[in-house]
Order: structure tokens, then sequence, then C-alpha cells
């Protein structure tokens, strides 16, 4: 430190007068192991925040100060940083988020592997602030997929998707499979915590790779998120299936059927059979010309009675999304005009 500093605020929080119940702020354990406290600190009956002196008898020692009133230089750390090809990296990864949101977990791991990459794991609260601190200036994501998912096994626990080590954890709420991280605090969710959240849900996500991994694609961006590997424009009136209907529809694959009618007439959209992998190939139905328009319907898994859509304008939106594995027969649907 200059010669004008004489103290310094550390990233040490103290709960009692003992260097093992004083806590770093990055979460990587307490001051047991190694400490520089001068004798008879801490003491926080002074308070509970420490900081080092850099000069006098006192010089390297730590010792408490008021959290609150006193007003110090500071010392911060960061991971070691290396040289890369990405905008954003952290601790030997690059970082890569997404232009626009996924319908879906699965999706957006796809979405993932075009920069080589997977979903984000996380493994410390300092690489949650690294991702906290880059979506301020985005205002406009107040979440984003994480790539952990509970498995089927007893205990319903959660894995990364990437493989990494479970070394780290901040949930909140888990009662679904997949996970969101909050990026906002709000009357429900803290803003770094992790919430459950349908495995169809559509959200924006982060991807990331370890820095030097070989990627032959280096897209600029995520990859779109209306892929349209099939696209039909249906108009007033008509019917469609699954792609291969009746036989298994193929695996990968998005599907867009845009349905329109005249003038002041609305759509009424009726699925008479449905039969999909439940939570990983699914049916979404928007009442508009787009996914921009309101989600009106989430559909998966068996259905073999009536779903019936109404649109509120002359325009209706559908895509069916399948994953990696397990096709099933899909579905039929027909569609009409109404007054």
């Amino acid at each position: 430190m200059g010669n004008s500093t004489k103290r310094a605020w550390i990233g040490l929080y103290c709960f009692e007068n003992d260097p093992e119940k004083c806590s770093w702020d990055s979460e990587y354990g307490n001051a047991k192991e190694y400490n520089n406290f001068a004798p008879n600190f801490p003491y926080i009956e002074m308070d509970k925040c420490v900081y080092l002196k850099s000069s006098g008898k006192l010089a390297g020692k730590w010792l408490s100060g008021d959290c609150q009133e006193d007003q110090r230089s500071f010392v911060c750390e960061i991971p070691t940083t290396f040289e890369a090809d990405c905008e954003l990296n952290f601790n030997g990864n690059c970082y890569f988020p997404s232009v626009n949101k996924s319908i879906g977990f699965e999706n957006a791991r796809i979405s993932c592997e075009t920069h080589c990459g997977d979903l984000v794991s996380i493994h410390s609260a300092a690489e949650i602030s690294f991702i906290k601190n880059y979506y301020k200036n985005h205002m406009d994501v107040d979440s984003i997929y994480i790539g952990t998912r509970a498995n089927h096994w007893p205990g319903h626990y959660h894995r990364w998707v990437d493989d990494s080590k479970v070394d780290y954890t901040n949930f909140d709420v888990s009662e679904k499979k997949c996970l969101t991280m909050s990026l906002k605090t709000t009357e429900t969710k803290a803003a770094g915590f992790w919430y459950g959240t349908d495995c169809l849900a559509t959200e924006h996500f982060l991807c990331k790779r370890p820095i030097g991994k070989d990627c032959e694609s280096t897209p600029s961006t995520v990859a779109p998120l209306e892929y349209k590997e099939h696209y039909t424009f249906l108009l007033k009136s008509g019917s469609f299936s699954s792609p291969n209907y009746p036989e298994n529809y193929t695996a990968i694959s998005t599907s867009v059927y845009s349905l329109a009618t005249f003038g002041s007439q609305k759509i009424r959209l009726t699925f008479n059979d449905i039969l999909t992998e439940y939570h990983y190939d699914y049916i979404l139905i928007y009442d508009g010309d787009s996914i921009e328009s309101p989600l009106i319907g989430n559909i998966s898994g068996i259905h073999h009675e009536k779903n019936i859509f109404e649109s509120s304008t002359n325009n209706l939106y559908v895509i069916f999304i399948t994953d990696i594995s397990v096709n099933k027969l899909g579905f039929t649907a027909s569609f009409q005009s109404i007054i």
C-alpha cells in the first residue's frame, strides 16, 4: 500500500472474539488457519469488521474497526486472470451470455454447444458476484438458467451438467428439477440465490467453457432462439401434426406453426391427442404472431383429452421442441376461424 494509506479494510468479518469465528467475505473459510491479529484482537465489542494497519508498531497487524462509521481505504482481491479471446473471463473460464431467451433448459444447453461449452456451473460466492456485476448493465434480465438439475435418484439432489464438482451451493427454494439464479432482489427473491423452475420455462441463460479449450465454432452470439427446422404457415382453418406423424417425431428439432385468419376474426386451436416425452419435448402456444406474444399454453407429456386454446387476435404461434432422446408419437391438431 502507498505511504499515504495507514489503514485498509480487509475482507474479514468476526462474529466472536475468536479467529475461528471470523469469516472471509469470499466464503473460503475462517481465519483459524492463518491470521495476523494484533494482541487482544479480534475485539467485537469495538465492532466486527477488520482492517490492516500498515505503519507504526502494529504495521501488518489486523485490528477490529467500526463497520459503519470508520472511513478507510480497502484492498480488493480478484482471481488469477488469463489471456483469452472471450470478452468475459473469470478464474480460468470464458462466459457467454445469451442474446435472447431460451424456450426450455435443454435448448439453452444446445445453444451453449455453439460455444463448445455448457450452461454455467458456479463454484464460489466470488463467481456469483462476477455474474451479478456483469448483469448490472443488463437490467432487462431478471434471472438466468444455471447448469444444474436434480437427478431422479433418491435424495433428489442436483449436479452440474458440465460434470464439475458440486463444491458450492446457494439454494433458496429448489422444489423443481431445473434452477435459475435471480439477478434482482424482489419481495420473493434475493439476487444471487438459486430458485427452482420448470425445465420448460423461457429464460435467459449463461454459457461457460474453460479457457484454452479448442473450439472450431466461434460465433459472435448465442444461436438464435427460433431455429426453424420445420416452418408451416396456415390460413383460416386446417390441421397439422408433429413431424413424421403417425411415426415418431425426430430428435433435436424445432417446428413452428404460424396460424392466421382475417380481420377481426380469432382462432380456436384444438389438440386432439398428445404424446411427448414429459418435461423434455413440449408444445408452446403464443397468443399472437411471434414468441414476443403472450404465452398461453405449455404442454408436455400424455394428453388424450382435447386441449383447446383461443386467440385474442387473428394469429396464433405454435412451437414444438424436442431434445436429443426419447422420441414419441407427437400430436395432431386442428384450428378454425371464429367470430
